[in-house]
């Protein structure tokens, strides 16, 4: 197999050029695709704390069908990236097809499942009985969008996979442009509220998920995706699921905090589920860049891996961790000295709202470097192989630190117990994160230098 453009900018291109170009692009597209939810909760904002934390109670639901297509996308992107790296172009396009079919079909099933159980779903994420009704007008047509946002998910990242950053990164800005401009239309203009929130998002997901296979159709890209390529392969699905359920583990968790955040603030009322649902759509637009430069060591750790090059593979981590480290204490210095201004772009919190806000949000803040070591790290580990490692640490900070904190330190210091609860988490998270990064990182320093001393 011919190397393409992109693959030999993998193997070549300076380590921190390299780190930047992939990086910037799904920076981008993180960045423009977290305002599918802020943009929701900002406009919602406008119409009531209970809509407001309406937003809050189903992201556990988008989490869920993001969770589904993730898993299914990394577990084939870092698939890919690893096969090109060992020139097998013909068993990297099976691993796409495979991924696309499958989180398609777990995306219908979703669907089908969601709205059977909608109103009971609901209710076990923590909407109360003033929430129920816009949770559900929020809920459904997300729902039925489902099979699109996963296979959406999975082309994006196969792109990105082979070293197309920008034009998976394009497809996410185009659909996320026009969620922003049709909410205001939709929510306002044509009065749907809620209904019309989750309208636009699911108008943006699907034009994005359209552009996505385009590019595949035109041959924009090193692979070519056709269903000739689907053929059952045991041994590269379980190679997939491997990469793939640590992401599944992580967006597991995750759903499963938000869904125990949720319901530890309802004896607080609606006001309290607002507040969090806001900081954490804030947080999560940080984070975002941090998971970017994490996808952006993906296709390099990936490939180099694949290609036997350890040391530059340890070389692209340090890059692309050293970005990560500097932006995230740069914006957390800014955002802790400015948050009530940000708070206030989606209410004018008064009294104990406010002082909520505020200590949910700079607790968080002070812990958002620790953030971006545990993200980069995650993504070496799961990039190269390293599944149970990559697993322990993608659930450790909302499955194995977050739910008995989310228990414990309300009965100590109640409603600012849950408050602090995340950043709590974050600490635990980091310290578990060095332990395992140092084991990882040692044992390939070891293949680096075992190869060096071969003739």
């Amino acid at each position: 197999m011919m190397q393409s453009s992109a693959s030999k900018k993998l193997a070549q291109q300076a380590v921190p050029r390299l780190i930047l170009q992939l990086s910037l692009p799904a920076i981008l597209g993180m960045l423009v695709s977290s305002l599918y939810n802020l943009s929701d909760t900002f406009f919602a904002a406008r119409l009531g704390p209970s809509q407001t934390a309406a937003v809050g109670v189903v992201m556990p639901i988008m989490t869920l069908i993001q969770a589904v297509g993730m898993t299914f996308g990394m577990g084939a992107g870092s698939q890919i990236s690893y096969l090109l790296g060992q020139q097998d172009g013909k068993k990297a396009e099976r691993a796409g097809a495979l991924g696309l079919v499958l989180a398609a079909g777990f995306g219908l099933f979703l669907t089908a499942g969601g709205l059977c159980f909608l109103t009971p779903l609901l209710r076990l994420l923590g909407a109360t009985e003033t929430i129920l009704p816009f949770a559900r007008q929020y809920a459904w047509p997300l729902l039925a969008a489902a099979p699109l946002q996963t296979a959406g998910f999975v082309l994006n990242n196969t792109l990105r996979s082979e070293g197309n950053a920008v034009r998976a990164m394009a497809g996410v800005v185009l659909g996320s442009l026009l969620n922003v401009a049709l909410n205001p239309l939709f929510m306002f203009a044509f009065g749907w509220g809620m209904v019309g929130a989750a309208a636009a998002t699911v108008c943006g997901q699907t034009l994005s998920c359209l552009f996505l296979f385009w590019q595949y159709q035109r041959k924009n890209s090193t692979l070519g995706f056709h269903f000739d390529a689907l053929a059952w392969d045991p041994a590269l699905l379980w190679q997939m699921a491997k990469v793939g359920f640590p992401t599944f583990l992580r967006q597991g968790s995750t759903m499963l905090a938000t869904i125990l955040l949720n319901r530890a603030c309802m004896p607080f009322g609606d006001g309290a589920i607002a507040v969090v649902s806001i900081v954490s759509r804030i947080l999560w637009f940080l984070v975002s860049v941090l998971i970017g430069f994490g996808q952006g060591l993906q296709p390099a750790a990936g490939y180099s891996f694949g290609a036997g090059d350890v040391k530059r593979t340890l070389k692209a981590y340090r890059w692309a961790l050293g970005y990560a480290l500097g932006f995230s204490i740069a914006a957390a210095a800014l955002c802790f000295f400015f948050a009530p201004q940000l708070l206030q772009w989606f209410f004018s919190p008064e009294g104990a709202q406010r002082d909520m806000g505020l200590l949910c949000m700079r607790s968080q803040l002070l812990l958002l470097p620790t953030q971006a070591f545990v993200i980069v790290s995650n993504m070496l580990m799961q990039s190269t192989g390293r599944a149970l490692f990559a697993s322990l640490l993608a659930v450790s900070r909302q499955g194995l630190f977050f739910v008995p904190l989310i228990f414990l330190l309300p009965g100590l210091w109640g409603l600012r117990g849950i408050l602090l609860a995340p950043a709590a988490a974050d600490a635990l998270t980091f310290l578990f994160a060095v332990i395992l990064t140092f084991l990882v990182v040692r044992r390939y320093r070891r293949m680096a230098g075992q190869k060096q001393k071969k003739p």
